[in-house]
Parts: structure tokens; sequence; C-alpha cells
């Protein structure tokens, strides 16, 4: 074997093993993200059509039965059956399990990557392989979305007919053809977005059978064979039709009202030149400008390439159209279509992606060839480098990912499992109990509760008699962040309360509010039961359950109501909406009262009088939330319609402290907010009771500004107007004291109201970062380095300066500092089986800093007897330092800023013999250290006010001088205590 065959095989080697951990580690984060960090949103309520397949075998959607004024309980006549009837056979093996349908998406993500390994066979097929996986798993980990819908089909039927369509170029076949008409066919009535597979398909057999004829020796024979290979395409489609519409039971009237009501739906003045660059802007946003302009060079590439292939040879002719021409055509053709599809998705993507991918790896393979061919070792060589360049790009992406620096990663520190939120929304309802309310808690009707989207029973009963009404009138409302988030947007710009619209619909019967549950991202859901017998005073408050994600904890208990009363002020103005700069909106009444932070039942006692109902609204809000620009999940804070013959309403605040404001829309003369009782809630103990494993992070006040930026005090919190610098500081915390190589996690709650705002840490000296600025992160974790300390920073993350100044609100946080590796098991195991060990060297905490700084210090040394140092010891001593009763001070104005306060005579120190110093600097700072021959082998700063408490060992046994310097760069006044210097006895 040459030496080139021993370095290629080599890195065709690593490169497999590199792909195989970072799709290993693509597929673990997945799971450990999937149920946290992609919320449930109602297009996930599409699982409910996948369980209803599997547990009645019917293709209908029952938590959502009406589309566009039609029936789809028994027919779901806008997508194409095969996703559903896939997710309906796991969930027949497995169970149901959001989780496990949105697998879907993954699992096609890694299937087309196989398929890429199918086709791009020969001597560089293992470098296309890798090129199209990498840019893939990239695709999939920074833009897509994995939720249930059947986008990710359509690439599915996407690549199938590029593969089919390839090799019945190569070689015309009925059976492959057969094959590409079907994929053609079912990408199309997966989803109609992706119509144009049908024509691509047409398209690309025309020139297959062109092909065919015009490299034939024998016409006749060639004419028989495009002949019979058409009507096998013809067949294809054919058959792909006949399964769609079988599923929707050969409805096609339903469907042609589908369409022309869907196009209504949909229609919108954005010229076609418009739509396109938005559903451009969603494939490929995330890529830089330059590498947008790459994309679109590698389609216009595509078409040059194909079209030049006629002048080659046949063979070669043949081969170059077949792996080029399919995937260019139908990403051109998808994105032709683009313009007539004024709808957008981030599901709509990812065939654009797939696409960009095929052909750009297409084009490599075929320059490669083309070069060995004309040049051998040329191309030799460029195929080596290719690889080279593979391979560390792997490397980069499988860092990037073990980084955790991925958005969805960082989302799983604060938001909630939609698996629990789900259950602990639903855990209290009897099953197949009748339900209007929030779709996605319907995801296993009609079997765990019967439930029907709002949205749809309130159309269905707004068309019914009055005593079909009576007899349908359900047992729950369940209202989700959707209906919260409508209804607070009808009622604050003037609009009918959703919830006045519903009682309407069901009459005078009875309802209250039952349950409230509530976390990030989903708000406060609530429920409401319709009862049937007179009301129970004592059972009245409703149960409350509130997400904690610092301890990953659900709270539920109501404690004692904190004395604090609520009284009237100005109403305050809202501006939330979907806007960038949402209007104004003022409420009728707003009451105020300052709260420490915590979460918090509000009870609302109001007055209410006769009139209409349009605007019934109350809102529990911080000063943080009066701004607001929402997503799809809705405003943070609370708020709740109410009735007109409501006494009382419930809300719950998560509140960072400060003024908590409960305001009320009620334009009606009677209406009013009588009184507001606000109850913590808390967990299993009560917070006295709780035992503390977290650190309080630094007083916000003691947190220094950069440069022009101003911080301000409010109530429990920290608000801070910063500047437009792309990565500037604007606010950096005192110094934390922790041991190396500890393992640290920081939450410290941030809202950013303007501009781009990301925390950081810096290592004890400032010198690195243990976690750059450059994401929002929910949490911080990292190891403490050799400076035994950190500093959180919070910094602009702009990607240029200019942009609109920061502000921002800080919160009170905490850190948790545990030893590596260190569990409460070992600690169990330890205190029994080890305990004389244990005792013995049981490591001071993290307010004993080290050098070196994997010294072992034990707790017992520190606190023991030491061989303290007098004044005979010292051979130089600064006259500012004095000594009384073994307490050194040095206090005044020093001679120089880096003099000596005083070096030691020489002593001799046995190996890991430390000197301890331990004390208070209230102003200025020092170095601390052991010198050798007037050198420093070991050495330590001490700069922050406050106490240390510092042990230092020489790197070997010797003979060492103890000596304390100033370190006073900007004034010569100091002021430090050593209450504790001397030398820890040898081990």
């Amino acid at each position: 074997m040459t030496l080139i065959a021993r370095t290629r095989l080599a890195l065709v080697l690593v490169l497999t093993g590199l792909l195989v951990a970072y799709t290993a580690l693509v597929t673990h984060d997945f799971y450990s993200y999937v149920d946290r960090s992609i919320f449930a949103s109602v297009d996930d309520s599409e699982a409910n059509i996948a369980y209803t397949v599997s547990t009645r075998g019917n293709y209908g959607f029952p938590a959502s039965p009406v589309l566009v004024g039609l029936d789809r309980s028994h027919a779901q006549f806008n997508y194409g059956p095969w996703y559903f009837y896939l997710a309906g056979g796991l969930t027949w093996v497995f169970g149901f399990s959001l989780t496990l349908i949105r697998s879907i998406h993954l699992w096609i993500v890694l299937g087309s990557i196989g398929a890429a390994a199918f086709w791009f066979r020969g001597r560089d097929g293992i470098a296309q392989s890798a090129l199209y996986a990498l840019g893939l798993l990239y695709c999939f980990e920074v833009s897509h979305w994995p939720m249930v819908r059947p986008d990710v089909m359509v690439s599915v039927f996407g690549v199938g007919l590029v593969v089919a369509a390839g090799a019945g170029v190569l070689r015309l076949s009925p059976w492959l053809w057969f094959g590409a008409g079907v994929a053609a066919a079912c990408g199309a009535f997966t989803h109609l977005i992706a119509f144009s597979l049908l024509p691509s398909a047409g398209l690309l057999f025309v020139a297959a059978a062109v092909l065919e004829v015009m490299d034939a020796p024998d016409r006749r024979t060639s004419r028989r064979l495009v002949i019979r290979t058409a009507i096998g395409f013809t067949l294809g489609v054919l058959f792909g039709l006949l399964m769609f519409y079988a599923a929707i039971r050969f409805e096609f009237g339903i469907q042609w009202r589908f369409l022309n009501a869907y196009r209504d739906f949909t229609a919108s003045a954005v010229g076609p030149w418009t739509a396109i660059g938005l559903h451009w802007s969603y494939a490929y946003s995330y890529l830089s400008r330059e590498m947008q302009y790459l994309v679109g060079a590698i389609m216009a590439a595509g078409w040059v390439v194909s079209l030049a292939a006629l002048w080659l040879a046949p063979a070669t002719r043949r081969t170059v159209i077949a792996h080029v021409a399919p995937p260019t055509l139908i990403w051109t053709a998808y994105l032709v279509s683009n313009a007539f599809y004024t709808n957008y998705h981030q599901g709509y993507a990812i065939l654009h992606q797939m696409m960009f991918l095929w052909v750009g790896v297409a084009l490599v393979g075929m320059a490669l060839t083309a070069v060995r061919q004309r040049l051998p070792r040329t191309g030799e060589a460029l195929a080596l480098l290719l690889l080279v360049v593979l391979c560390a790009q792997a490397t980069s992406q499988l860092r990037w990912q073990r980084s955790g620096e991925s958005w969805k990663s960082q989302r799983t520190a604060t938001w909630v499992p939609f698996s629990e939120y789900g259950a602990r929304v639903t855990g209290g309802i009897p099953k197949r109990a009748t339900a209007w309310g929030t779709v996605i808690f319907g995801l296993e009707s009609p079997d765990r509760i019967q439930l029907v989207q709002w949205a749809d029973a309130a159309s269905l009963f707004s068309s019914m008699s009055l005593p079909d009404r009576a007899r349908l009138l359900p047992d729950y409302i369940i209202w989700g962040y959707p209906e919260s988030r409508d209804n607070m947007m009808s009622v604050t710009r003037g609009s009918e309360s959703l919830l006045a619209r519903t009682s309407m619909l069901i009459g005078s019967a009875p309802t209250r509010v039952v349950s409230l549950v509530a976390g990030a991202p989903y708000g406060v859901t609530r429920i409401y039961a319709r009862r049937v017998g007179p009301p129970e005073p004592s059972r009245l408050v409703p149960q409350v359950s509130v997400y904690d994600p610092g301890q990953r904890q659900w709270l539920s208990r109501v404690g004692p109501q904190v004395a604090a009363p609520f009284t009237p002020t100005a109403p305050i103005t809202f501006n939330i909406g979907y806007e960038a700069n949402p209007p104004a909106s003022v409420p009728t009444r707003t009451v105020a009262a300052d709260l420490p932070p915590g979460r918090y039942l509000l009870r609302v006692d109001l007055t209410t009088g006769p009139g209409p109902m349009t605007k019934r609204l109350l809102a529990a809000t911080s000063a943080n939330m009066l701004r607001q620009t929402m997503g799809e999940a809705g405003p943070d804070g609370d708020f709740a319609s109410y009735l007109v013959d409501d006494n009382h309403a419930y809300l719950l605040a998560i509140h960072p402290g400060g003024p908590l404001y409960i305001s009320q829309f009620d334009e009606t003369a009677a209406s009013g907010i009588t009184d507001v009782a606000a109850f913590p809630i808390v967990g299993l103990l009560d917070p006295v009771e709780q035992p503390k494993k977290a650190f309080s992070l630094p007083a916000l006040a003691s947190w220094a500004t950069v440069a022009v930026v101003t911080a301000q005090a409010e109530g429990g919190t920290l608000r801070v107007a910063g500047d437009d610098t792309a990565s500037g500081y604007q606010i950096i915390s005192p110094l934390i004291r922790a041991r190396s190589h500890n393992a640290i996690t920081v939450r410290i709650p941030l809202k950013v109201e303007q501009g781009k705002v990301c925390v950081g840490v810096l290592n004890g000296s400032e010198s690195r970062w243990l976690v750059a600025p450059d994401i929002a992160r929910g949490e911080l974790q990292f190891s403490v380095d050799d400076t035994q300390g950190f500093r959180l920073v919070a910094a602009n993350c702009n990607p240029a300066a200019g942009g609109a100044p920061s502000r921002f609100v800080l919160w009170p946080g905490d850190y948790l500092d545990e030893p590596t590796g260190t569990s409460y098991a070992d600690l169990l195991v330890g205190a029994v089986f080890y305990k004389d060990a244990q005792q013995e060297t049981e490591r001071a905490g993290p307010e004993v800093q080290t050098v070196p700084s994997d010294l072992v210090v034990t707790k017992a040394a520190v606190d023991g007897p030491i061989e303290a140092l007098s004044p005979d010891d010292l051979g130089y001593r600064a006259a500012l330092l004095a000594h009384d009763n073994g307490v050194w001070t040095l206090n005044g104005r020093a001679e120089g800023a880096f003099t000596y306060a005083f070096q030691s005579k020489p002593r001799r120190f046995e190996k890991n013999q430390g000197v301890l110093l331990k004390g208070r600097v209230t102003q200025g700072g020092m170095t601390l250290g052991l010198q050798k021959n007037n050198q420093w082998v070991a050495q330590l700063n001490v700069t922050d006010p406050g106490d240390f408490t510092v042990v230092i060992a020489p790197p070997g046994s010797g003979t060492y001088t103890i000596v304390v310097a100033h370190n006073l760069p900007k004034s010569l006044e100091t002021s430090i205590q050593f209450t504790r210097l001397g030398l820890l006895p040898s081990k």
C-alpha cells in the first residue's frame, strides 16, 4: 500500500469516527431538549391525528375537528396520510408520546444522510457523504424546530425522487420511474407547498427519455423502453394519488372547497419576489451573507453544469446529469413555487436545505472526478485536502456541540418539560370528561379527555340550536396560552373578551376556576369547571401548581397571606403586542404593592356592574413586564378575564421583587377593585424550613457598571441602561471565590428590554472566559480554573455596534458549588467506611485560596495550630506595618505602589508545607508569596475588599522567604489586617 493510500485510509477512518461521534452527540442532545426546549405549539396538536390512527384506525383530528368550516374529524384532507400513518404505527408499537412522534424529524434527517451515503458511492463517496452530513446536522441544530408536522416527510419523498430519478437517468427502467412517480405524488400531497415535485418529476422523466433516445444504438428499442417507462411513471403517480384519496375517502369535493377556502385564508398582497425572499430567509438566514451568496451560486452552478453536460460524451453526460440535474431542478422549482405560497413556516425550509446540500455535494464530486481524470495527482491531492478539511470541520462542530451553547440546550434550564406541564393541567380531570380549550392538551383525545379546541367548539356551538347546546355543554374549559394571549390582545385593544363569548355560548351554566398551572414558556393555564350543585365555600380557592426551573420542582402549597397592602396608584401603561413598538393600552385602574421576590397566588375582590362585557380583564404584572414584544407563547405576567357576576378572581404572579401591579380593564360604572390578598406559593417545606444548598450571588448593589452604563435599584432588581457597543461589558460582579476544578452552576434571571445582552463568566484574574457571553443562557455551567474564583459579566452580544442601546433588568441570583465527582452517596459511604480518613482529609471551603491551585488543604489544617510569625522572624519590615498581640496591620500610605510590606528571614520549608495568611482587605491590595534567591516562586494577588484566607506552598522542599508586597496601582493608601500569619505543620 502506497503512502498516499495509507494516508487516505487513515483520514477516512478518522473522519468516519468523527461523524459517528458527532451524530451520536446530536442524537443525545435532541432527546435531552426535545420535551423542554421545543415548546408545544398549536401545530404539535396534530399528534392527536397519529393517536387516533393508532387507537381507532381513523385518519381524523377529533381535538380539532373543523378547518375553514369543513369537517375533518374523519378525513384529514389538508395533509397526506403518510407521516401520520408512520407516527400512528410507532404509537401502536411503543405507546403514545409527543417525544416519540417528534423524533421522526430527527430520524428522517439521519435517514437522508444514509440515503446520501448510498447514492454518493465511489472513490470520493465518504467525503461527499460527510459534507452532506455535517451540513445537514448543522442546519438541524441551528434552525430546525422538530415539532409534529408532516413537513419533514416532504423531504423524504424529495430525496426519494432525487435518487429514483437519478438512477432512472443512468438506466431507464419502468420500476425506477414508478418509484419516482410515487415519490413525487406522495411528496406533493403530503403538503401542497411541495406540489412542484410533480412537474419536476415530469420534466426529469422527459430529460431521461430524450437522453435514452439520443444515446441508444437502436431507436426502435429505445422508444419501446421509453413507452414502458412512461407507463411505469404514470402508474407511480396514480398510485400515490390513490393512497391520498383513499385516506380521505375520495372526498374530492371537500378537498376542492378546502383549497379554495385556504387560498382565501392565506391570500396576501405580498409580491412574488418578496414571498420568495421570506421563504429564503427561513431556510438560510442563520448563515452569513457571504454563505447565502454561496448558496445562490451553487444553484446557478447546478444549472450550468447540467446544461454543459449535454456536450459531453454519452456516458459522462448521463453521470453528470443524473447526479446534478434532479436536485437542482427540484430545488429551483420548489423555490419558484414558493412565490405563490404566502404562508411561512420553518418546516417549509427543510427541503430547501436538503436540496442545497445535495446539489453542492454532487458538484464537489463531479469536480473531483473531472480533475482526477485530467490531472490524477492533482485530483488525488485535492481529495486528500478535502478529507483533511472535513476532519477539521467535524472536529469543530463536535467541539461546539459538546460546549452546550446551542439555544435549544440553553432553554432546558428555564423551560418546563411539556410532558410534566400537560400532566399537571389534565391530571385532575376525570377520564373522558368533555372539555373545550387549548388543543395541545387534547393529544390523547377522546380517550384521556374529550377535548375540542376552543375555536372549533365555539364555531360549532354558534350554529347549534339551544336544546343541542344544553345537551352538549362541556364539563371543563382549559384555557392555555393561545386563548389567554388572544383574549389579552382582544380586550386591551378594545374588542370582545373571549371568555365573555364563551359564557354567552354556554348560557347560564355556572363555572368557576378550579386549577391554575404556571411554568415558562406556557404562562398560566386556567381550568374552569361547570358545576351542577351549590358551591362549596371551603373549596373556592383553586388548586395551584407553579414550576420552579431553578430547583426543577413544582410548588403547590399556599402559604399565609403576606402583610403588604395594595393601594390605588395612577393607571400604568401597557405596550404589549407582536410589534417591535406595540401601541399603548391603559387600564381603567391600577393598585400596587411592594413585594419581595417570589411566586404568589393573588385573590382579587371585585365589584362589577351591568353593561357590555367587552372589556373585563385583570392583569398581574411586575415593573419589567409593562413593555413587551411577545411571540407565539404570549406575554409575561398573568392576564385573566372575569364575568359580570364574578365578585373575585385569582391570578398568579412570578414576581422578581419590587412593585407588583394589579390592573383592571372594565369601563362599567360600578366596577372596581376592593381588595387584593397575596399568598406565597411554596414547596413541601416553607422557605424558612427549606435546606439551602445554593449560595446567594453578591448583592446587586455591589456590581460595578462600566463606561457610560448606569444602574438603578428598583425594588429587589437592578435596572441597567447600557450602551450600543457590539460586545462591550455592561456590568460586572465582585469576585466570587471557589475551589479549582469545582463544578459551578449559576442562575441569574435577566430580562432584556432592548438590544441584545448575554451573561458570561470571567475567571478570577479576568484573563479568560470560562463561559463567553455569546448567547442567552438560563444557567451557566462551568469548572473553576486555577485562579480559584470567577466574576459574572453582563455584556452586549450584538453582531455590530450602532444599534439600540442595551436596556435590561437583573434579579438576585444564586449558584451551586459542588466538588467534581463527589455525590451524596459518596459522602454517606465515606462517613461510615472511611470516617477517620474523611475527617483528616476534608478539604477547606472555597473561601481558601491556594498556590498551587491544586494544593490539597484540609479544613483541620486551616483551623488548627500554626507556627505563627513574630516580629523577630522578619528580615525587612515597612514602617506602616504594626504588630499587636498576634495581629498584623498595614494602615496608611505606602512608600510605593509595589514596594515590600515585609519579607521574612530565610527558613526551611518541607515539601507541601504551606504558609497560612488570613485577614481582611479594607482598602488597597497586596501580592503574597514565597521567594528563593529574591525571585518569586509562588505568588497570589489579593486586590478585592473583604476577607481572605490564603495557603501558599513552595514547588519543593528548600529555603524560602515569605514576602508580602503592596499592590496599589491606583492609590497608595492601604488598610489591611492579618489575623493569622504563619506556617502550617508539615505532613
